[in-house]
């Protein structure tokens, strides 16, 4: 979608994706954080707040 838009498009790797711990949302804060949501939304279905 990018491309067709006009963008140039670099695949780049950048390892490890830092975490946000002034986030608003408490998922993206840290990795345990981040788990624990996962294993949340797999067992309920629910996501976000």
């Amino acid at each position: 979608m990018l491309k067709k838009a006009g963008f140039e498009v670099k695949i780049v790797n950048t390892g490890w994706i830092p975490f946000d711990p002034e986030c608003r949302n408490w998922w993206v804060r840290g990795p345990i954080r981040t788990l624990l949501y996962a294993i949340r939304q797999t067992i309920t279905g629910i996501s976000g707040r």
